[in-house]
């Protein structure tokens, strides 16, 4: 979802105590990584911001959401 601009995701998630990730929409290739981490000590949330350009977020968010399935397929 988006969110606004001002929202500091990264104090949410150490409130929630969740790892946080922040990567650009390019960049989106390492979320399967991130997601898949296992560690086993480590049993937080991983919690993914992804930096878009808002004004193009509709074609950015179908291009992502299609990228992110066939990582996972």
């Amino acid at each position: 979802w988006l969110t606004p601009v001002n929202l500091d995701i990264k104090s949410i998630a150490k409130a929630f105590n969740c790892n946080y990730h922040k990567i650009d929409l390019n960049q989106y290739e390492k979320i399967d990584k991130i997601i898949n981490k296992v560690n086993i000590k480590d049993k937080n949330i991983n919690l993914v911001e992804i930096m878009i350009d808002s004004k193009k977020h509709h074609s950015n968010n179908k291009q992502l959401e299609n990228q992110i399935k066939r990582l996972f397929n």
